[in-house]
């Protein structure tokens, strides 16, 4: 299926990791390496390319690479992860990271 890729007029203020998607149409990034993430708001009209970034929840540790999952109920799980904070490649976890309403 071809398509085409439009940028965002307003980039993130941070370099994206983990991106989520729910099925509500919230999508949620990782500030890559780090410990927060953020939200990206659609504009009155529903579209993302126009949209905001606000940030959200912290998770206690810095990772990269990890498992990240939506749970239902809005919640979001993280797992794992390598460059931790909490000893380099860490197998810690992370739920409920955050709820979204």
């Amino acid at each position: 299926m071809a398509g085409t890729w439009t940028p965002l007029t307003n980039q993130g203020p941070f370099p994206a990791s983990a991106m989520l998607l729910f099925i509500d149409g919230t999508v949620l990034a990782q500030e890559s390496g780090g410990k927060r993430w953020w939200e990206l708001w659609t504009d009155q009209h529903g579209s993302y390319i126009n949209g905001t970034w606000s940030p959200q929840s912290s998770i206690a540790n810095t990772r990269l690479y990890c498992a990240s999952a939506v749970l239902n109920g809005g919640q979001v799980s993280v797992a794992g992860g390598e460059y931790s904070d909490a000893a380099g490649d860490t197998d810690k976890a992370a739920v409920p990271l955050v709820e979204l309403s």
